[in-house]
């Protein structure tokens, strides 16, 4: 329907077209949205610097190629 997405009474109306409850979404969103900055300081916090991090206690592990790494140091907690 080439409707601007970046409305949200375009975006409620798309979902009552499928069935699902708009404002309870756009609700919820903005709780993500909430949850996610407030995660973004936690990892600032903990020195997380790139993506995937795993944090363990105090220690970082980043990158996929630090799995075995961090397997290690849960296994001899």
């Amino acid at each position: 329907k080439e409707k601007d997405i970046g409305n949200k009474e375009h975006l409620i109306e798309a979902c009552s077209e499928c069935n699902l409850d708009g404002k309870e979404l756009l609700k919820s969103q903005n709780n993500f949205i909430e949850k996610y900055h407030s995660l973004a300081i936690l990892a600032a916090n903990k020195n997380v610097f790139g993506s995937p991090s795993y944090v363990l206690g105090n220690e970082v592990f980043w990158g996929q190629d630090r799995l075995d790494l961090l397997e290690i140091a849960i296994n001899n907690k």
